[in-house]
């Protein structure tokens, strides 16, 4: 998180990976359309999740054959709401993995309970194939 601005910030490279492009692609999107990313706020480019989204609708525009100025007109105006809410954020990625934190611990917790149960009925099965004599003196019982 940029302390400055409070929003996640994220590198270049991992922008191209999420967009699938390379970051050249991501370098000259980013000259071509700077009018419509978050300034920059150092020496070098990160990417918020709104400039993601940005440029998801650049390349879902380019995908539909559109060129460069047609991308640049078309922009504003692309409804940007369905392809935001594909995008996942930190926070977002943290609950998640908290979730799935909690799930393992519940199943660890089930699976325990579960190999006591096999434990149990194990020393019933081997106390049944003892022979009558031998179950007269169980050992602590």
């Amino acid at each position: 998180m940029s302390e400055r601005t409070g929003k996640a910030m994220i590198t270049p490279k991992q922008t191209a990976e999420t967009l699938e492009v390379s970051t050249s692609t991501l370098r000259r999107w980013a000259s071509e359309f700077e009018p419509f990313l978050s300034r920059r706020t150092g020496v070098k480019r990160t990417y918020t999740t709104e400039d993601i989204a940005t440029l998801k609708r650049v390349k879902d525009l380019f995908a539909q054959g559109l060129k460069t100025e047609q991308v640049r007109e078309a922009l504003p105006l692309v409804d940007a709401r369905a392809i935001d809410s594909a995008l996942i954020t930190l926070p977002e990625v943290l609950q998640a993995l908290d979730a799935l934190r909690l799930d393992r611990l519940d199943m660890l917790e089930r699976l325990e309970a579960q190999e006591r149960a096999i434990a149990e009925l194990r020393e019933q099965l081997a106390e049944q194939g003892k022979p009558w004599y031998q179950k007269l003196f169980k050992k602590g019982k």
